[in-house]
C-alpha cells in the first residue's frame, strides 16, 4: 500500500509538471486575449487612457512566438494611440519597434502620420512610399503622400497622387469624397515639381 501511495505521491509531483505548465499557460492565454480584446474595444470607443493600460499589458506579453502578433498589434495601436494623443515621438518609436518586428502597411501610415505632424516631411514620405510598395492599391497612402506633397508645395505630385487615392478606393465612400475634395482645392494651373 505504502509503494502505491508513494509511486502516486511521485506521479502527483512530477507527473503533474506539464499539468502545471499547461494550466499556467492557459492562464496566460486568457490574459493575454483579456488584454488585447480590452485594447481593441477601448480603441473602437476612443477610450485613449484604458486603451493605453489595455495595450501596455499585452505589450508586456512574454517573448513567445504565440504573442508576437498581439505584441505587434498593440505596438501598432499604441502609435495610433499616441498619435491620437499628439504624443509623435512615442508613436515613432513604437511603429518602429513594430517594422523591426515585421514591415506591414499600417504600421508604414501610423509613423509616417506621425513624423508628418513633426514637420519631418521626407521621413513621412519615405514612410508612405514604403507602405505603397506593400500595397500599391492603398488609397491611404497614396493621399497621405498626397498631403505631405501640398504641404511641400510640390502640386503636381500631390495631384498626381491624390488621383492614384481617388482610383484605389471605392466612389461612394468619405475617404473618395474627401480626396475628390483636396484634388479640387488645389489650383489648376501649377507646374511645380
Amino acid at each position: 500500500m505504502r509503494f502505491w501511495i508513494g509511486l502516486l505521491a511521485l506521479w502527483l509531483l512530477w507527473g503533474s509538471g506539464p499539468v502545471w505548465a499547461l494550466s499556467l499557460d492557459r492562464v496566460a492565454d486568457r490574459a493575454a486575449n483579456r488584454a488585447w480584446t480590452s485594447g481593441l474595444q477601448a480603441l473602437q470607443q476612443q477610450d485613449w487612457p484604458a486603451a493605453l493600460t489595455a495595450l501596455h499589458r499585452t505589450i508586456a506579453l512574454p517573448d513567445h512566438p504565440k504573442y508576437w502578433a498581439k505584441r505587434q498589434g498593440a505596438l501598432n495601436n499604441r502609435c495610433l494611440v499616441y498619435i491620437q494623443l499628439q504624443q509623435y515621438q512615442r508613436a515613432i518609436a513604437d511603429c518602429s519597434a513594430a517594422l523591426h518586428a515585421s514591415p506591414t502597411e499600417a504600421t508604414y501610415l501610423n509613423r509616417g502620420i506621425a513624423h508628418h505632424r513633426l514637420g519631418r516631411f521626407d521621413r513621412a514620405t519615405a514612410d508612405f512610399t514604403a507602405a505603397l510598395r506593400l500595397s500599391p492599391r492603398s488609397a491611404e497612402a497614396w493621399l497621405d503622400r498626397a498631403l505631405v506633397q501640398i504641404d511641400l508645395g510640390q502640386l503636381q505630385r500631390a495631384r498626381h497622387d491624390l488621383l492614384r487615392a481617388a482610383a484605389c478606393c471605392d466612389r461612394h465612400t468619405p475617404l473618395h469624397r474627401y480626396i475628390q475634395q483636396t484634388l479640387a482645392a488645389l489650383p489648376r494651373a501649377s507646374t511645380a515639381a
